[in-house]
This record gives structure tokens, C-alpha cells and sequence, in this order.
């Protein structure tokens, strides 16, 4: 490309400089420049170079485009022990959570001039889980969760009920450039705002027979809404006109506000504290990209694995000394990992 614009310089100059009063060669001197501007990029500090090739599809169109993602994923959080069973063979009960489907949706622009994109996207996903565990012969079940306060006795139960609900629902706002670095290879380095509310509720039933016997019901609520800027780069490596291999990392960190409380017959807790919340994010796939009637549209389609880890988000609290009412937060991650299945349409 280089010898291409030193050549259509030269061209350019000679041209003024010999027929600058010739209506056709001043037009042809107005095209040539016209096709400079679009491979010359003059910096800001006065420097020449050759222009990033966009890697938007090349259709007809207002530059408008809409994508949509099925989503099947697993939900892990640490923090999810709810009792223990002692006898031959001991064994922790823990509430894992299902694959759940879940879906994302967006709008965005691409502006003519400098082929930067705008994009507006929303992610929701919901997932829950229930528990039951029951003594049977001479095992012994030990609560872990919703226990009475002042006693330095296990919390012995007969039965203890679980269930667990998460609703996931999160913003994005990026500005980015799609661009080939090489023949191959386009990137897409984007920056921008995350934003959402990840809200969880736990409920806990528990029939006792000792330090007395009765039903315990212990309900905890982990509420989180934050924003903050997010930055990453998607790589794509075409294996041909249409078909390529692709991935994306990315991360954000959301300042954000966890409300937190938990209460049952003995003891009401409430937190509310504001800390920053990061999270990461990573994609590897592959996808097909075309265009459609006479170059009018394009369409893209695009199969990957997703992950998000974010950290801190169960802020529930637990008892290591029930005896002194001192409590601790949990503290642990959240991870969504799974399938997720792109489409979008540009038109």
C-alpha cells in the first residue's frame, strides 16, 4: 500500500503542477485525492501513514445493526454449603445450580467516516435451585445455614430444605473500531461503560431437634447494583471469505453497592456496603459472515464459549461462633459459563 500512495502522490504532483488549468485533469486530481484520504491518516502530530482497513461487512446499508445471543449456561458461586451429613460415608450438601437458558440482546451504529461503532446491549439470565436432605438411620445432619444464636451446640435437624435464586441482568454501552491489522487478522478493541443489578435470594427450612426441637426458617437476600468502565478487544482470524476463528477478552470494574440481610426467629442481620466490584470475561468460537441480497445486508453467525467470573459477589453471612454472635461475609466469586450462540444483522 505504501508504493501505491508514494505512486498516487507522485501522480498528484506532477499532475498540478503541469496541467493544474485542464478541467479533466482536475477532476481526476479531485478523485485522486478524494481516494487518498480514504488509505492516508494524518495524525495529530503531523504525521503521515496508511489508514487501518475497516473489517465492518461491506454491504449497502444505514449502518445500523441488531444482534441477538441464546445463551446455555452454568452458574457456580462459592458459598453454597447448606448442611452436613455424618455417618459411614460424610458428605457436604451444597445448592449447584442447573444449566439455565438465558438471552442477549443489542442495538448499534456504525458511523461512515472513521467506521467506529457504537453498541447499546442487555444480558439476562435466570437461574435457581432447590435442595433436600433428610437423616435417615444414625447419620447425624448438622445445619450449616440459619442457625440459633448463644448456644455452642450443633444445630441437629431431621430434615433441611434449600432453595437458591439468582437474576442476572446486566448493561452494556462500547464504542469500538473493527479494523485488519493484517490480510487475515481484524481486531476490534472497544471501550466502554457495564452496568447492571445481580440480585440473590436464599431461603433455608429447617426441622430441629436440638438445641430445641422446632422449625427454623432463615431467609437471606444479597442484593448488587453497580456500573464502571469496561475495556477489551475481540480477535477474529479468517480462514476464508466468510468463515473465521474467533475470540474476545475483556473486563470491567463496577463501583457498586451490595445490600445484604438475613433473619430468622433468633437474629436479624442488615449490611449495606459499597466497595469496587471487577470482573473478567473471555469468548473463543467460530462464525460465518455473508451478504445478502445484492449486498444490501450482512448477516453473521457466530457459535462460542463464554465466560464471566465476577468477584466478591456472595456477600451472604455465615457463623463460625454461633456462641458469640460474631458473623463473617463469604466473599465468593460468581461464575457464568457455557454456550452462546450469536447472531447479528447489519443493514
Amino acid at each position: 500500500m505504501c508504493a501505491w500512495i508514494s505512486k498516487s502522490v507522485i501522480m498528484l504532483a506532477l499532475a498540478s503542477s503541469a496541467h493544474a488549468t485542464t478541467p479533466e485533469v482536475r477532476g481526476r486530481i479531485s478523485r485522486l485525492e478524494a481516494e487518498l484520504q480514504q488509505v492516508i491518516t494524518m495524525t495529530v502530530h503531523g504525521n503521515l501513514g496508511g489508514k487501518t482497513a475497516s473489517a465492518t461487512p461491506q454491504y449497502i446499508g444505514d449502518q445500523w445493526y441488531l444482534a441477538g445471543d441464546m445463551l446455555w449456561w452454568h452458574v457456580e458461586e462459592g458459598g453454597n454449603e447448606i448442611a452436613v451429613l455424618y455417618g459411614d460415608d460424610s458428605k457436604t450438601r451444597s445448592l449447584d445450580f442447573n444449566w439455565n437458558f438465558g438471552f442477549r440482546a443489542g442495538i448499534g451504529k456504525t458511523f461512515n467516516r472513521e467506521k467506529w461503532d457504537l453498541f447499546l446491549g442487555y444480558t439476562w439470565l435466570r437461574a435457581d435451585r432447590s435442595f433436600a436432605a433428610s437423616l435417615h438411620g444414625s447419620n447425624f445432619l448438622a445445619a450449616l445455614l440459619g442457625l440459633f444464636m448463644g448456644v455452642d451446640l450443633p444445630t441437629e435437624a431431621t430434615q433441611i430444605k434449600a432453595s437458591w435464586k439468582i437474576a442476572f441482568n446486566v448493561f452494556d454501552l462500547n464504542l469500538g473500531r473493527n479494523l485488519f491489522v493484517t490480510r487475515h487478522l481484524a481486531l476490534h478493541p472497544y471501550i466502554g461503560l457495564k452496568g447492571g443489578w445481580i440480585d440473590q435470594h436464599r431461603r433455608v427450612n429447617s426441622k430441629l431437634f436440638s438445641p430445641e426441637i422446632t422449625s427454623l426458617h432463615t431467609r437471606t437476600t444479597n442484593d448488587f447494583w453497580g456500573i464502571g468502565p469496561s475495556a477489551g478487544v475481540e480477535a477474529r482470524c479468517f480462514l476464508g471469505d466468510h468463515l473465521h476463528l474467533l475470540g474476545q477478552i475483556g473486563g470491567a470494574l463496577l463501583w457498586g453497592d451490595f445490600t445484604v440481610k438475613e433473619s430468622n426467629a433468633t437474629y436479624k442481620i442488615h449490611l449495606d456496603t459499597q466497595q469496587i466490584a471487577p470482573m473478567l470475561q473471555m469468548q473463543l468460537g467460530m462464525g460465518y459472515a455473508t451478504t445478502l441480497h445484492r449486498d444490501r445486508y450482512a448477516l453473521s453467525v457466530s457459535v462460542r464459549y463464554e465466560n464471566q467470573l465476577w468477584w466478591d459477589q456472595n456477600q451472604m453471612p455465615y457463623f463460625p461462633e454461633p456462641v458469640n454472635a460474631r458473623y463473617k461475609r463469604f466473599s465468593e466469586d460468581l461464575s457464568l459459563q457455557g454456550i452462546t450462540v450469536d447472531v447479528r444483522w447489519d443493514y
